[in-house]
């Protein structure tokens, strides 16, 4: 439906670029004039009066049959009136005219977004495969150190080694990555307001000196939605599994413990005009094994977040968010180290420069503060993460990559502590390519 909708504001904005106010009236006493019109047709649609819009639309076409122009708004508001069906044929017929080739495109487009509409099964299939060139790939801290206290407020410290990598410096590295998934939806009802929602994915990861990112994560997640009106919610369920690279042969040590979580959920929207505010909560439980000690970081995280969204100008879409989430161990001997409240704000900025360029801007920043006190102090950690994607689809380069597209990443991240241990700042770049199939 997004890109559905998406098509059809490009296309009334074309439609009425130059376009002045009309009232009925002036239409009804200006029926002969289909310039007129058509402007006042474009203008309620704008006004979401899609009904009266198809009627005055129609005027247009039976005083001048060969519009193709109007045409093409009748059909782009029967879509958006949900019968997209009832003009499949007359799309299909446009395809075998001798028309220009971005008419035969368009017309193309459309039959892909009625089928899309109106097929209960809305699935994509993706596969991705890029790397990350990380400065600092095995988290190294900034002072080399690491540092203990007895009373809170005298230090000291001593050289660290990185016994995973056996390394007692940052290490650059290139993590290479491959993920396939498939994620959509399936509608339960002919008016659609009741959806199941899925995703599995599986991605692997391997770093060519360092072991810290490699590993592979899988997920499944389903949920399901209900709509009234303009309310949206939804209740989910998601299970992650993390087998991390447990490195025994070189004499390091294992850099983290395999993972399984399991992450119900309830989140809750409301849309108005083109903005929207959700809320979610997620109540998730983690069980770890692999290693020694992997019971300690056995936990239970509860989450509440709040999100905005709104467009900015023609082209861009802001969103905003807030975390606020706890930590609870589920050991109670390291409760005093781990147990922890979270908090985080984000914001994102994705613009569309033009027909194939999309970037998107991130800022997020969180605060992890112990809840308890561990070696006569309360650890606080601020962290902060910038990143910038640039993302091409393939079709700007050779038109058969249509359904490729490449992003080129940029990303900074940074932790200041109250215990220097934990001290890391970090810079990555990366490119990955993904190849979408879509089934409806």
């Amino acid at each position: 439906m997004k890109k559905i909708k998406y098509a059809v504001i490009a296309a009334s904005v074309s439609f009425c670029s130059f376009a002045m106010a009309v009232t009925e009236a002036e239409y009804q006493a200006n029926k002969n004039d289909t310039e007129l019109a058509r402007t006042y047709a474009a203008e309620l649609f704008a006004q979401k009066k899609f009904d009266r819009a198809l009627a005055v639309i129609e005027d247009v076409i039976v005083a001048k049959p060969v519009d193709l122009a109007a045409r093409f708004f009748r059909i782009q508001i029967m879509i958006t009136l949900g019968r997209g069906e009832e003009v499949l044929d007359e799309l299909e017929f446009m395809t075998t005219l001798k028309l220009p080739a971005s008419d035969i495109d368009r017309a193309k487009n459309l039959i892909e977004l009625v089928k899309r509409n109106e097929s209960p099964l809305n699935a994509t299939v993706s596969f991705k495969m890029g790397f990350d060139y990380n400065g600092n790939a095995n988290s190294y801290n900034e002072t080399g150190q690491t540092w203990v206290t007895s009373d809170g407020s005298t230090w000291t410290g001593t050289a660290r080694t990185d016994t995973a990598n056996n390394a007692t410096k940052k290490l650059a590295d290139t993590i290479y990555n491959t993920s396939v998934g498939y994620f959509g939806s399936y509608k339960l009802n002919e008016d659609k307001t009741r959806n199941l929602n899925f995703a599995l994915s599986s991605t692997y990861k391997n770093g060519t000196d360092t072991i810290n990112a490699d590993g592979v994560t899988t997920l499944a997640r389903f949920g399901y939605e209900e709509n009234i009106g303009n309310f949206k919610t939804e209740l989910s369920y998601t299970s992650v599994k993390v087998n991390k690279k447990h490195n025994s042969t070189s004499g390091g040590t294992s850099v983290a413990p395999d993972t399984s979580i399991g992450i119900p959920g309830l989140s809750m929207s409301y849309k108005f005009n083109d903005r929207s505010v959700s809320y979610a909560y997620t109540s998730a439980k983690s069980k770890n094994t692999g290693i020694g000690a992997a019971s300690d970081y056995d936990n239970t995280t509860g989450k509440h977040k709040l999100s905005f969204s709104s467009p900015l100008g023609k082209q861009s879409l802001a969103l905003l968010s807030f975390e606020s989430g706890t930590y609870k161990s589920k050991n109670s001997s390291v409760k005093n180290a781990y147990d922890k409240d979270i908090t985080t704000l984000s914001g994102t900025l994705i613009t569309i420069w033009k027909a194939g360029h999309r970037t998107t801007l991130k800022y997020s920043s969180s605060s992890k503060d112990n809840k308890y006190s561990f070696q006569n102090y309360k650890r606080e950690d601020a962290s902060t993460t910038l990143s910038a994607n640039y993302t091409v689809s393939g079709d700007v380069f050779y038109e058969p990559l249509k359904d490729w597209s490449f992003i080129f990443g940029y990303k900074n991240s940074q932790t200041d502590s109250n215990n220097p241990t934990y001290d890391v700042k970090a810079n990555s770049y990366g490119l990955t390519v993904e190849r979408r199939w879509s089934q409806y």
